[in-house]
């Protein structure tokens, strides 16, 4: 378990990693809300460790996996079905 938490992972497997759209961790990255990158040797492809990504997650409240989303759901109600 512990070499998961040591491997480096891009943009697409933070997406993969906290169960979110693939544009999602693009946008954090844009708004300058993803922790800073452990490997920044191509400056075109930032790497973070996964255990970097699951310790920000825990703290901004996006893990577990899928809760990112969560709370933009929540409230939500559905608007009734017409007949047809």
């Amino acid at each position: 378990m512990s070499n998961d938490l040591d491997r480096f992972i891009d943009l697409a497997g933070i997406a993969s990693l906290l169960g979110v759209a693939a544009v999602t961790p693009q946008q954090w990255r844009q708004r300058k809300q993803l922790p800073k990158p452990d490997n920044t040797d191509f400056p075109d492809k930032p790497l973070w460790r996964a255990s970097t990504i699951i310790a920000w997650a825990r703290e901004t409240r996006r893990w577990p996996p899928g809760t990112a989303a969560r709370p933009l759901m929540q409230g939500r109600k559905r608007a009734p079905r017409s007949a047809a």
